[in-house]
């Protein structure tokens, strides 16, 4: 009986010992940057977001750790804005942006985040999908166990204190400090595609990624805009402005090929009006809270030197036609947040502050811009129209003129 009882107490200490040098491992290397924000180079520095699914890290970072710049949106923003880019000029900045994700998710992160931050600057990428009637949140498995759903970090940090998985993290997060492996999915936020990939099919990627959406349940057919969506915006415009922020809105630069898109299925006066309403929202937000930092809402998404881009094997702007390279955003931010040291030249077509002043202009340049890309890339229209024809029962709705 003895033995029994000296044996299972023992049992019970080294199990004991064992989770909490577990605990402990955890801690010090920190895989998910759950506990602390330093790293040691060579040791723990390259972070992985993933393992648990990226929102669920992202809102503990958001309840924990202060930034001074925010960046909010779809999986465009999360690949294509650095938030360690020369351009912030060393802010510390976080990219909350997230995959799979539409208009009514991304406000109810960015209100998440209001409550935990005060940032001087908030950056929030459109997206003209994301302005669904539909008032679901993102299908994303991740989002229910989240801090963005309401859930509490003292059990995420709990399993992440002794569980398997974090361990095994641990381990990788060492290997790839030692050998200075960067990780793609950095603590910051940001997902470094450059880390990841050596060589991409451009043309092949093009097409898989524009079959996706004309056929998508998530893309352009079928897609029904409603003009007050875009007031889903104005809680999270006035909570941030309230507290100082500048709040820097922007339309992500898809590949002109999405704009051709939008012309051959009939969604193109949609689209416009879709600007219309965000920049007479703007508008109308300056005027309700005149002086303090500013709201700007910056338009990247139309025919320009970027968004033309010759679709070839080797491309420097765009991964496939919705994912724009972090080269792009360094252009992006220059923009919006003007040239500083290190920043690139911004091209003078790409980027124009959209304001009632501005818009129909914008708007008209767009339309003969149109002309202008069919003519100079007929091989880009056939393709988008080849590709229409094929991924639908019925002809093309293209506008007999110009919306």
């Amino acid at each position: 009986m003895m033995d029994s009882l000296r044996y299972l107490k023992t049992f019970f200490l080294a199990s004991a010992a064992g989770l909490l040098l577990a605990a402990l491992f955890n801690v010090v290397v920190d895989p998910y940057a759950s506990f602390h924000w330093s790293d040691i180079r060579g040791f723990n520095d390259q972070k992985h977001l993933k393992r648990g699914g990226g929102r669920v890290n992202k809102g503990g970072i958001l309840s924990r750790y202060s930034f001074d710049t925010l960046i909010f949106g779809t999986s465009r923003a999360e690949l294509g804005l650095n938030p360690n880019s020369p351009v912030l000029g060393g802010a510390a900045a976080f990219n909350a942006a997230q995959v799979s994700t539409n208009l009514a998710e991304i406000r109810i992160e960015a209100l998440f985040a209001a409550q935990h931050q005060t940032p001087s600057t908030v950056i929030i990428d459109l997206d003209f999908l994301t302005f669904t009637p539909k008032d679901e949140l993102s299908s994303a498995a991740d989002f229910p166990q989240s801090p963005f759903a309401g859930r509490s970090l003292i059990p995420i940090l709990l399993e992440r204190l002794v569980s398997w998985p974090s361990l095994v993290d641990c381990g990788t997060v060492i290997r790839n400090s030692k050998r200075h492996k960067r990780d793609p999915f950095t603590k910051f936020g940001y997902y470094d595609r450059d880390a990841v990939e050596s060589s991409v099919r451009h043309r092949e990627a093009f097409t898989v990624v524009m079959t996706t959406f004309m056929t998508g349940s998530n893309g352009y057919r079928g897609f029904d805009y409603r003009s007050e969506r875009v007031e889903q915006l104005r809680t999270v415009i006035e909570r941030f402005h309230a507290k100082g922020a500048k709040v820097v809105l922007y339309i992500s630069p898809l590949h002109a090929r999405h704009l051709e898109a939008m012309w051959e299925l009939g969604l193109f006066p949609a689209f416009e009006q879709w600007k219309r309403d965000l920049t007479g929202l703007v508008a109308r937000l300056r005027d309700e809270n005149p002086g303090g930092a500013a709201i700007q809402l910056w338009d990247f998404f139309d025919y320009n030197s970027i968004t033309t881009e010759p679709v070839g094997e080797s491309m420097r702007w765009y991964w496939e036609s919705s994912h724009y390279t972090s080269a792009t955003g360094e252009l992006i931010l220059a923009r919006m947040l003007g040239a500083s040291g290190g920043s690139p030249s911004v091209p003078a077509d790409f980027g124009t502050e959209l304001t009632p002043n501005t818009i129909e202009s914008v708007l008209a340049n767009a339309r003969t811009r149109h002309g202008v890309y069919s003519r100079d890339f007929p091989e880009e229209l056939r393709d988008v129209r080849q590709l229409a024809e094929a991924t639908a029962g019925h002809s093309s709705k293209r506008p007999t003129s110009n919306p």
